[in-house]
């Protein structure tokens, strides 16, 4: 969804007068394991390695802070994540 301010006029380039309006959906996800990072996070934790309630798999990778990789959650925890739309395969896009 773009919203376009009031009487503004069109520019053929990026515009401060135009909002792409993103939608999220919020899932919560079970955690089985963790991977390792690599590059700046190679001594902390890189992704979280979950499944949906529906049984499906995934890596949540994305979004933590530095402590956040120090200290991970717990393996069988349960996380919140936000995504915009899933994948044919049924799993979140980010």
């Amino acid at each position: 969804l773009m919203l376009r301010q009031p009487n503004s006029k069109y520019e053929r380039c990026r515009s401060k007068t135009l909002l792409k309006v993103k939608n999220f959906f919020d899932e919560e996800a079970r955690v089985i394991g963790k991977n390792k990072g690599s590059g700046k996070n190679a001594s902390v934790m890189g992704a979280l390695v979950c499944e949906l309630p529906n049984g499906t798999s995934m890596k949540v990778g994305s979004g933590f802070t530095d402590a956040q990789r120090r200290s991970p959650p717990k393996i069988g925890s349960v996380i919140t994540f936000k995504f915009q739309e899933t994948t044919r395969d049924g799993k979140p896009r980010f």
